[in-house]
């Protein structure tokens, strides 16, 4: 998982400095997000999320299905999704494997402030759209995209039930 988390943190194709696994990681994160964009049922809820949420439509897909798949995790896992988080939290992953000085600190925070474990409730929804629209450098509204989860909660419902059993058979 951190060599996919990763993915988010490499610029361009010259991976020669990481490990094979790291490698693959990126080249996963890569694959899933490209299918993830393409996707008819998220490009349908997305299209209908542009007029309220301009540019960053596509971010807020990004942070509500990673919301939604915390919410049902029990439907893809057979671990339960605390029993994961531990296993997530107790794992050191710059043992064997180089990453930037960057991921290194965010994975430091996300690990102490334990993160991860809101991302089922929509408090831990809102707080990653509050903290990821102070990063962004534009003007943008996506600290309100709660609201748009809301508003939409049936049609996200709808839409990431199809991409995630699509995604389930094309990557697994």
């Amino acid at each position: 998982m951190y060599a996919n988390l990763f993915g988010d943190f490499v610029k361009g194709s010259n991976f020669s400095i990481y490990s094979q696994k790291v490698i693959d990681g990126i080249k996963l994160h890569r694959s899933i997000d490209y299918y993830f964009n393409r996707h008819n049922s998220i490009l349908k809820v997305q299209r209908k999320l542009y007029s309220e949420l301009p540019k960053i439509s596509g971010v807020a897909m990004d942070l509500f299905a990673d919301h939604w798949l915390a919410k049902n995790w029990s439907l893809f896992h057979n671990l339960s999704y605390e029993k994961y988080l531990e296993r997530f939290y107790s794992h050191d992953p710059f043992v064997n494997n180089q990453y930037s000085h960057e991921f290194e600190y965010f994975i430091k925070i996300l690990k102490t402030k334990r993160w991860m474990n809101d991302y089922p409730n929509q408090s831990g929804l809102d707080f990653a759209c509050k903290g990821l629209s102070k990063r962004i450098t534009f003007s943008n509204n996506l600290d309100q995209a709660v609201t748009y989860y809301n508003k939409y909660e049936s049609d996200l419902n709808i839409s990431f039930q199809k991409y995630f059993k699509d995604a389930v058979s094309e990557f697994l």
